[in-house]
């Protein structure tokens, strides 16, 4: 896949500690910031990933509070038919 050029702009601080980070691992200040967009983008996806297991187990949780429920109301009727 082509690469394509972007444009941003960062203040001193946040300009210094890429520039430290890149000078540290040897690489180019465009690959620290290349693997900062891809540890955000995995990051958003394991998010929703996680979102979609949550909702299954409130589903879940659901199913099971309900039978809970039925299973208490038969036997408070049998309770108070005694």
């Amino acid at each position: 896949m082509q690469s394509k050029i972007i444009t941003i702009r960062v203040d001193e601080e946040t300009y210094e500690k890429i520039r430290e980070d890149a000078e540290r691992e040897k690489v180019s200040m465009s690959t620290i910031i290349k693997k900062a967009i891809d540890q955000y983008y995995t990051g958003r996806r394991e998010a929703q990933l996680n979102s979609v297991e949550v909702l299954r187990r409130l589903n879940d949780l659901e199913r099971k509070y309900q039978i809970l429920l039925s299973r208490l109301n038969i036997v408070e009727e049998k309770v108070s038919g005694e």
